[in-house]
Order: structure tokens, then C-alpha cells, then sequence
């Protein structure tokens, strides 16, 4: 194991103690198609063809991870596309008024 190997597995446990953080290893870009964020909310989508594509339990379980931590995440098909187009675009709306 070379030395950024052992950083990354020494600091790792401290990086997953924090509350309310996910963190998605290199491996784990290849179950999600396209992880963002939107004002500093994490998003997390999932691309399938059809409303009836097969949806994996790995892909499940990280959504439902970013969804647990305040993310916003979702399979996505055309049948629900403008829906979730919504919903992320409602995301990058800033009330400027509380803003820091």
C-alpha cells in the first residue's frame, strides 16, 4: 500500500464519524451517474431508461444515504425527468435576504 493509500485509510474512520456527512469511496462512482450539489446540498441522481429499469440494492442503499444526510436524490426516467427538473431547479433558487 503506498502512502496516499494509507492516509486515505487513516483519516477515513475520522471523515464517516462526522454527523450528517456521507462520504462516496472512488468505487462507489460507478453505482451513482452523476453525484452534485446544488447551494451546498449534496445530489445524488441515478439515470434509468424507463420507469420499470432495474434499480440495484447498491444504487438504493446510496441514495437512501444522501436522502438520511439532507441530500436530495433520485432514480431518474423520463416519466419523472420534469419532476425531478423541478425540484432541482428549486434548489438553486437563493432568498438572497438570508443568505450570509
Amino acid at each position: 500500500m503506498g502512502p496516499e493509500a494509507s492516509f486515505y485509510y487513516r483519516v477515513r474512520p475520522k471523515l464517516v464519524a462526522i454527523p450528517n456527512s456521507i462520504w462516496f469511496p472512488r468505487a462507489a462512482f460507478t453505482t451513482i451517474d452523476l453525484i452534485g450539489s446544488i447551494n451546498g446540498k449534496t445530489v445524488a441522481l441515478e439515470f434509468k431508461a424507463t420507469v420499470k429499469a432495474k434499480r440495484s440494492l447498491r444504487q438504493k442503499h446510496m441514495l437512501d444515504k444522501v436522502l438520511k444526510t439532507g441530500g436530495y436524490a433520485s432514480f431518474v426516467y423520463p416519466e419523472n425527468w420534469q419532476e425531478v427538473f423541478e425540484d432541482l431547479k428549486g434548489l438553486g433558487v437563493v432568498n438572497r435576504e438570508s443568505a450570509i
